[in-house]
């Protein structure tokens, strides 16, 4: 990655921030906890990393679909998928 596109990555992910910061100031100055605590989690370094665990776990279990053919192993990965698109 060249350094313009580093900048670049932080520029873009320091808007999203703010854009989240904004959404939340929103919800406090209208009385709604619940959209600020839904902001909240949505930011979760924790939930961030869940799901890049889960994505790294669907990469694995893909590569290795054909060495395991096992209807269980498949349908665990498409559970992950769903759940993985589901908390995005």
């Amino acid at each position: 990655m060249t350094p313009y596109q580093l900048l670049n990555q932080n520029i873009d992910e320091i808007r999203q921030k703010l854009a989240e910061q904004e959404t939340m100031l929103g919800c406090l100055n209208r009385g709604d906890r619940p959209c600020v605590e839904e902001c909240c989690l949505t930011a979760c370094p924790h939930k961030r990393h869940l799901s890049q665990v889960l994505l790294e776990t669907i990469e694995v279990l893909d590569a290795t679909k054909r060495s395991f053919k096992s209807k269980q192993l498949e349908n665990l990965r498409k559970r992950l998928i769903q759940e993985l698109a589901n908390n995005q």
